[in-house]
């Protein structure tokens, strides 16, 4: 089934539909990498999504990404700069790099 979906979003990658079953799938068969593919091609379906870029960036620290996972909190800040919850995230990451 996923394979159909792989290859319905090439055929149609700005089809939102497709990328979120593509994003569900990956996350039920626990394939973070395939996952962070699809919730990239969602940011740029809809970059003002709050939902896909607060789950980047959990994903992206998850993985050990701390720099990806700060690029996704500072475009949540820029949507949201009074996000009282991000900005502790984006502190306690950016203290982690550092």
């Amino acid at each position: 089934m996923v394979e159909i979906f792989n290859k319905a979003a090439e055929k149609n990658p700005d089809s939102v539909a497709f990328h979120r079953y593509l994003l569900y799938a990956a996350l039920k068969l626990d394939n973070p990498k395939g996952a962070l593919k699809e919730l990239e091609q969602l940011i740029r379906l809809e970059p003002k999504s709050r939902k896909y870029l607060r789950q980047a960036a959990n994903l992206y620290e998850k993985e050990g990404q701390y720099k990806d996972a700060l690029q996704k909190l500072e475009r949540l800040l820029k949507l949201d700069p009074d996000d009282k919850e991000t900005k502790e995230d984006y502190l306690r990451l950016r203290m982690r790099v550092l």
